[in-house]
C-alpha cells in the first residue's frame, strides 16, 4: 500500500455499485499512476501500473484502509498509460504500442475451501461446494452453492459412528444446505475392496446404505467413506464397520450395541439363537479372577486352580470345558487340559497342567503365558489371564541365590548338587534339595580364585577369595592353611561381603 498516496481514497471515494474509472491520479504526490476501481461482491477492488506491472489491492466495503496488501497480477509488455474495466471479470489496458486484455482474479490459486475462503477474502472469489473449486461465481454451475462466508465449508457428521452391514449410515450436512434434486453417493473403501451406494439428502441429513464387505477378516475395521456429487468428492467421514460375527470373545463382543454373545455356542451375532441366555453387556461375560498358582514350573505337571466369574451353568461340566495354556510369544502353539470333577461355576481345576518344549517359553527362566477356560465343542476361549511359567536349573546357579528367592511360596525350587532345581526329591539325583541358605554352606561352596595368588609369610595382605554358594553369615571365619608348616592354620583378622557381577561371592581378608 505504501506504493500509493495517503490522498488516494479522497480524490476518487469509491461507494458499493459505483463504477470508477480514471486515466491517472496523483502518486507519492510528484507524479501520476493509471488506476482503475470497481465494486465486486463485497469489496472494492483497485487495480493500478507501476512501469509495466498491474497491481491489485482490495477494500472492505467502505474501508478507506487497505485490507490486503498489493499483489502484481499481470505484466504487460510495455509501460501502461490507462487501465479499464470492461466488466468484474476483464481489464483492458492500454501500452504505447498495444492493448492488452486480462482478469485481474486468481482464485484458481486457492485449492481448498478454507483457503478460497481465508480472511482478507478476494471478493473476486468463492467456493463452488459441489465442484469443489474456487472460482469468480460465473463460473459455478448454475445448480452449484457458490459462497464467500468464512468459515462455511462443507462438511459431514457422522451419527453413529458404530455401524453394520445393511445398516443406514446418517451424515448431519454442516454449514449449508445442498440441493436435493442432485445425484449423491457415498463410496466405501477398504483395501482393493469398494462398494458404491446411492445417497439421499433430506434437509441437512444425507443417508446411505451400509453395504457387505466380502474382504473384511475382523470384528472391527476402520472404513473411509467418500462423499460424491458427479464424480467429484464432496466430503469424506470415517466409520467402525463392525462384523459380528468375526468377534471371538464375549468382552469385543458386547459392547457394540448391535452385537449379542452367545455363551454356549461361543457365538457374536446380529441376530442370535442362543442355547443359553444372551450376554448383551461387559459385567456379564464370563470373566477369571484369580489363578493358582500364579507360577507354573515348566515340565512338572501342576494342579492349576482358576477363579471365573459368569460361567454359564449347564450340566456335564467337565464335557463342556477344558483348560487351556497358550503361548503368548506365538499364540499358535497351545495345549488343552482335562479339569477334575471337584470343578464347579465358580473353580475351575485344571489336572496336570505341563508347559512342554514346543513352547518357545520353555528355554527362558521367566516367561508370561495364557491360561484360559475354553468351551471345549470348538474350543473357543470364553476367559483367560497371565501367568508366569519358570525354569529353576536356567534361574540360577548359585546355591544361597536359589535357597533364598527361589523357594518361596511363588516358586518350588532348591539346590540340588550345582544347579537350581524342582524341591522334589524325584528331580534330584543326590535326592537331598537345599531350601535353606545356611544349608549351603559346605555342601555347595566352591572356591574357584584367590587374588592374589601369593602371600607374604609376615601377614598384612588383602585376599580376594572368589567362588559360589560362599554363606553370607557374619559368624563364619574364614582361615588359612598352610601345608608347608605343618599344616599351621591361620585364621583371618577380619572378612567383608562384597557383591560382585562376575563372581557369586566375594571376600575381603585382611591376613
Amino acid at each position: 500500500s505504501s506504493d500509493l498516496s495517503s490522498g488516494i481514497n479522497a480524490e476518487w471515494p469509491l461507494r458499493p455499485g459505483v463504477y470508477v474509472s480514471s486515466d491517472v491520479v496523483p502518486f507519492s504526490g510528484t507524479s501520476t499512476v493509471a488506476f482503475a476501481g470497481i465494486t465486486v461482491n463485497r469489496g472494492i477492488v483497485v487495480l493500478y501500473a507501476v512501469g509495466a506491472q498491474i497491481r491489485k489491492l482490495v477494500l472492505s466495503g467502505y474501508a478507506t484502509t487497505f485490507s490486503l496488501l498489493p499483489e502484481i497480477v499481470y505484466t504487460a509488455s510495455d509501460i501502461i498509460n490507462k487501465i479499464h474495466f470492461k466488466d468484474e471479470q476483464t481489464v483492458y489496458l492500454s501500452t504505447n504500442y498495444t492493448i492488452e486484455k486480462f482478469e485481474p482474479q486468481r482464485c484458481s490459486l486457492r485449492r481448498t475451501c478454507e483457503e478460497c475462503l481465508a480472511s482478507p477474502i478476494d471478493p473476486h472469489c468463492g467456493w463452488c461446494t459441489l465442484q469443489q473449486k474456487c472460482s469468480v461465481k460465473s463460473r459455478c454451475d448454475l445448480q452449484d452453492v457458490w459462497t464467500q462466508t468464512s468459515g462455511r465449508c462443507l462438511s459431514f457428521i457422522v451419527q453413529e459412528q458404530n455401524v453394520m452391514a445393511l445398516q443406514t449410515l446418517k451424515l448431519e450436512v454442516k454449514n449449508m444446505a445442498l440441493p436435493t434434486s442432485e445425484p449423491y453417493l457415498c463410496v466405501y473403501h477398504h483395501g482393493d475392496e469398494k462398494h458404491t451406494k446411492t445417497a439421499y439428502v433430506n434437509n441437512s441429513l444425507m443417508s446411505c446404505e451400509v453395504p457387505i464387505f466380502v474382504n473384511v477378516t475382523q470384528g472391527l475395521t476402520k472404513m473411509n467413506v467418500d462423499i460424491v456429487h458427479r464424480h467429484v468428492k464432496i466430503g469424506n467421514v470415517t466409520v467402525n464397520y463392525h462384523m459380528c460375527e468375526l468377534y471371538r470373545r464375549c468382552g469385543e463382543c458386547t459392547p457394540i450395541s448391535f452385537c449379542t454373545w452367545c455363551p454356549l455356542d461361543a457365538l457374536c451375532s446380529r441376530a442370535p439363537t442362543c442355547k443359553d441366555d444372551a450376554i448383551n453387556d461387559v459385567a456379564s461375560c464370563p470373566n477369571i479372577t484369580d489363578v493358582s498358582p500364579s507360577k507354573i514350573p515348566r515340565l512338572i505337571g501342576k494342579q492349576v486352580v482358576v477363579s471365573i466369574k459368569n460361567l454359564p451353568s449347564t450340566l456335564g461340566l467337565g464335557d463342556l470345558y477344558k483348560c487351556r495354556i497358550t503361548s503368548i510369544i506365538n499364540p499358535k502353539v497351545s495345549q488343552l487340559f482335562d479339569i477334575t470333577s471337584q470343578s464347579t461355576n465358580d473353580t475351575i481345576f485344571c489336572q496336570n497342567v505341563i508347559v512342554g518344549q514346543k513352547f518357545p517359553e520353555f528355554n527362558n527362566a521367566e516367561s508370561k503365558i495364557n491360561v484360559e477356560v475354553v468351551y471345549a465343542p470348538n474350543s473357543v476361549s470364553l476367559a483367560q489371564m497371565e501367568v508366569s511359567v519358570y525354569a529353576c536349573e536356567l534361574l540360577t546357579s548359585d546355591c544361597v541365590q536359589c535357597a533364598a528367592a527361589y523357594s518361596s511360596s511363588e516358586y518350588d525350587c532348591g539346590f540340588c548338587t550345582d544347579t537350581c532345581a524342582y524341591s522334589s526329591s524325584d528331580y534330584c539325583s543326590s535326592g537331598s534339595v537345599i531350601k535353606r541358605p545356611k544349608d549351603c554352606l559346605g555342601t555347595a561352596t566352591k572356591i574357584e580364585k584367590l587374588i592374589p595368588d601369593w602371600l607374604p609369610l609376615n601377614g598384612g595382605a588383602t585376599v580376594l577369595i572368589l567362588g559360589k554358594s560362599l554363606s553370607v553369615d557374619t559368624n563364619i571365619e574364614v582361615q588359612l592353611k598352610f601345608p608347608t608348616k605343618n599344616n599351621q592354620i591361620v585364621a583371618c583378622t577380619s572378612t567383608t561381603f562384597i557383591n560382585s557381577t562376575r563372581y557369586t561371592r566375594v571376600f575381603v581378608l585382611h591376613v
